[in-house]
């Protein structure tokens, strides 16, 4: 999933009431919450 597909979806989800947790996030786009890795794209991300 892109970066820009992932901006989308949490958009979506703020605009229809939902505010996903970081653990949300984490399973859904299949991160690491700690260290902020990204395991899909194997890029660091700054936190």
């Amino acid at each position: 999933m892109s970066h820009l597909h992932r901006i989308q979806w949490l958009d979506e989800q703020i605009r229809a009431g939902n505010y996903p947790s970081s653990a949300q996030l984490s399973e859904r786009f299949e991160i690491l919450t700690s260290g902020s890795i990204d395991i899909h794209y194997g890029t660091r991300e700054e936190v």
